[in-house]
């Protein structure tokens, strides 16, 4: 099987396709999802919501595809959720570890130094 983010309904949605012929697809998010990951033994996927909260869908084992109905794990604030290195799943399941903005962090700032190859003369 293979999880992936499709907006083929119009907006943003998780779809679970079969693998390496692409005969079926279904939905598994209901209300938009990005980032889909699968934990280690195939037994959930997580998705980052559209509401902001990581999302697990418990999948059946054996040949014919199953999925259970979403549940909300948490609340996140992803900096770039275009980006596919937002977040990884432990092997179990039972742990993440997020990419998250910090309240009230600064950007350090951003250094230009011109003419830099007349300092190396001196």
């Amino acid at each position: 099987w293979l999880a992936y983010a499709s907006n083929e309904s119009g907006r943003t949605e998780i779809y679970v396709g079969s693998f390496p012929e692409r005969s079926d697809s279904w939905r598994i998010s209901t209300a938009g999802g990005t980032l889909p990951r699968w934990r280690a033994d195939g037994r959930e996927i997580f998705y980052l919501a559209a509401d902001g909260s990581l999302t697990v869908v418990p999948m059946a084992e054996g040949p014919e595809f199953k999925a259970g109905a979403p549940r909300t794990l948490f609340a996140v604030t992803i900096p770039n959720p275009n980006s596919q290195i937002n977040y990884v799943v432990n092997p179990d399941g039972q742990r993440f570890l997020v990419a998250d903005d910090l309240p009230g962090a600064l950007t350090p700032p951003i250094t230009v130094v011109l003419d830099w190859a007349a300092d190396l003369k001196r």
